[in-house]
């Protein structure tokens, strides 16, 4: 059995983070650390977290043993993240 994040709900995922974005507060020097108090994190599901500083978006794997298998996502490869999500949003197999 496959367990996973549909593509729809990665998308509103995707969504309500970039909604965060927008609204956040954006710092001149990209210093993130993970657990800052100043970041938006957010529990995405299955261990998977994302969380924002003001300019990079880092997801990664958190199962209670601390961060591991971090992306750093820079915005432009977000947006791109974003219009692959939309693209597949309603593909099923």
């Amino acid at each position: 059995m496959k367990v996973g994040i549909s593509a729809s709900s990665l998308t509103d995922c995707f969504a309500t983070i970039k909604k965060r974005i927008l609204n956040a507060p954006v710092w001149t020097i990209n210093t993130m650390k993970l657990g800052d108090p100043n970041n938006i994190k957010e529990y995405l599901g299955d261990s998977v977290y994302a969380e924002f500083d003001g300019f990079e978006l880092a997801l990664y794997l958190d199962n209670g043993y601390g961060p591991h298998d971090i992306i750093f996502l820079e915005p432009q490869v977000f947006d791109a993240l974003l219009n692959y999500a939309q693209k597949i949003k309603n593909w099923r197999v």
